[in-house]
């Protein structure tokens, strides 16, 4: 899936959120569905370092819908969903974020993967 942020969102007191550039698109590599109307929200790289961050969807338009086949629906608890790679399953994100090189090695594949199913989905 691509999305085009289109939706200037406010952030840490600003009026902007500088870690996104307006009209730009972005791979999304995964979305979260959370109850009693929180927003849903996209996991995508901010510019300034490339950090998978969560984001409103709102903010954002659908550029490329198609969501690979091999995605797999996270049950968070309390109402809270998510859809990702089989890859970002079980703790993966805990061990990103806590630098595990496994884990940083396996974002980059997938990223790759899914940027490489973009390009085709484009040229069709």
């Amino acid at each position: 899936m691509i999305v085009r942020y289109s939706k200037v969102r406010a952030y840490q007191g600003q009026e902007s959120d500088l870690s996104f550039t307006l009209g730009k698109k972005y791979l999304v590599l995964g979305a979260r569905f959370q109850s009693e109307g929180r927003p849903a929200m996209v996991v995508i790289r901010r510019d300034s370092d490339g950090t998978p961050v969560l984001a409103e969807f709102h903010c954002f338009s659908i550029v490329d819908p198609v969501i690979p086949a091999d995605w797999c629906l996270v049950d968070f608890g309390n109402g809270s969903y998510g859809l990702e790679p089989k890859e970002f399953a079980g703790e993966f994100w805990d061990h990103f974020h806590d630098g595990d090189p496994d884990a940083e090695k396996t974002f980059e594949q997938v990223v790759k993967k899914l940027e490489a199913i973009a390009r085709t989905e484009a040229a069709e």
